[in-house]
């Protein structure tokens, strides 16, 4: 389950810093790219080698993470720093730790017993927990928008 964990975190992280690298291969910057691909592949080589005789099939998985987010950082701070852009905003931190603590809550207080039944009770929770404060507080416009939109097409 570790292993899950931690290769998931890893992707939630290339997954928020992703475009990073599409900007960079559409710019006049394209070169770096390369070079953090090489970065990638030194790390990846590395940790693993550090990792899992130590490890094992978990200093695999960390090994990726770190490597992961070593490659993703340097892209972050370059697009950051020489274009003046970045993906972020103080949302994201409220939409994280909003979700987190909707995840943790949902996980800690439903409990049938039943798999399937807490399956369905536990997304029914998490949702709640975590759409309507999203919603109430207009953490994304866009989202409002789509919801309105989709209110004014099926009436309810």
């Amino acid at each position: 389950k570790w292993v899950v964990l931690i290769v998931g975190v890893a992707r939630l992280m290339s997954m928020a810093t992703g475009l990073n690298g599409v900007i960079l291969l559409n710019s006049r910057h394209y070169k770096v790219s390369f070079y953090t691909n090489i970065v990638l592949v030194v790390f990846v080589i590395g940790t693993n080698y550090l990792l899992i005789p130590i490890y094992g099939i978990e200093g695999a998985a960390l090994a990726s993470a770190v490597s992961l987010l070593v490659f993703n950082s340097i892209k972050y701070f370059y697009v950051l720093i020489k274009m003046k852009m970045q993906p972020f905003t103080y949302s994201t931190g409220f939409v994280i730790l909003l979700g987190t603590a909707s995840i943790y809550l949902a996980d800690v207080w439903v409990d049938f017993g039943i798999i399937w039944l807490d399956i369905l009770a536990k997304t029914i929770f998490f949702c709640g927990l975590f759409l309507i404060p999203l919603l109430l507080y207009n953490v994304s416009p866009d989202m409002n928008q789509m919801l309105k939109s989709l209110k004014d097409k099926f009436p309810i």
